[in-house]
């Protein structure tokens, strides 16, 4: 829920403002618990100083990404190893062909000859954690922008976390494991 946190508040962040969003889940390293979030807090889960990387992907790239993160995520159990927005997809799971089906943006069915702008962290931009398909990236800009600063900007906007009722920090069924 805190990295599709994340995600919702890069892809909105002014200044960044892009279609789709995506952040690593090891990228976040621990809860943050109810009740009053202090910056503490915030350092504690978050403790790298990554910045929010734009660029602009087509939607070939797009499924080789979410492809990526799917076979990697099989391996873990069919547990995500991103957390999203703007993006929908089937992550299925097959230990022989491990892919992305069904991908989604903002809705509509991934247009393959398209180009989507994407916001993503500096780390996984410049090929991190084996994300070659965003190390490859020519449109690459780094903002300079510390996703820790969104995210806590964000928190400062709602308040409180989490807030199921206004679709704020939930699991909603982004990423659908298919086993």
């Amino acid at each position: 829920m805190l990295g599709n946190f994340t995600a919702e508040a890069m892809r909105f962040y002014p200044g960044v403002e892009t279609e789709i969003a995506l952040t690593n889940t090891l990228g976040i390293r621990a809860d943050i618990p109810a009740g009053d979030i202090t910056v503490d807090d915030l350092y504690n889960s978050m403790p790298f100083d990554n910045t929010i990387t734009t660029m602009f992907l087509s939607g070939r790239e797009i499924q080789e990404l979410l492809d990526y993160n799917t076979e990697r995520s099989t391996d873990r159990g069919c547990s995500s190893q991103a957390q999203i927005a703007g993006i929908e997809f089937d992550m299925v799971c097959d230990p022989i062909d491990p892919h992305a089906a069904n991908i989604r943006i903002n809705g509509q069915p991934l247009d393959e000859n398209g180009t989507y702008e994407l916001a993503t962290n500096n780390y996984i931009a410049h090929g991190g954690s084996g994300f070659e398909v965003l190390e490859r990236n020519t449109t690459q800009v780094d903002t300079g922008i510390s996703i820790r600063d969104v995210v806590m900007s964000a928190m400062i906007q709602y308040h409180t976390l989490p807030q199921t009722n206004a679709g704020i920090c939930v699991e909603d069924g982004r990423i659908n494991p298919i086993y």
